[in-house]
């Protein structure tokens, strides 16, 4: 288990992350400083969510915006399926 300083920093260093945890480990507060960071830092970014429950707890607790992973596809971002390793 990372903490929520390693885990801020290796969402800083990447692309694209999955946070995933049980209810009261701190997911929301995590990508709440982390979009914080971003914000602070003029980085541009979108937040999203798989599930539109999961979306609604977001947008409620954070006051940020968010879509469903389904909309972004649909409106254009692209998403990159990486086949192989090699």
């Amino acid at each position: 288990m990372k903490t929520k300083k390693s885990a801020i920093n290796s969402m800083l260093n990447s692309n694209v992350f999955l946070l995933q945890g049980g209810g009261g480990v701190g997911k929301t507060s995590l990508v709440n400083a982390y979009s914080e960071i971003l914000q602070r830092n003029n980085v541009p970014f979108l937040r999203s969510a798989y599930q539109v429950k999961r979306l609604i707890t977001f947008v409620k607790i954070t006051g940020y915006p968010a879509s469903t992973i389904h909309s972004l596809i649909k409106y254009g971002v692209r998403v990159l399926k990486i086949t192989s390793t090699a």
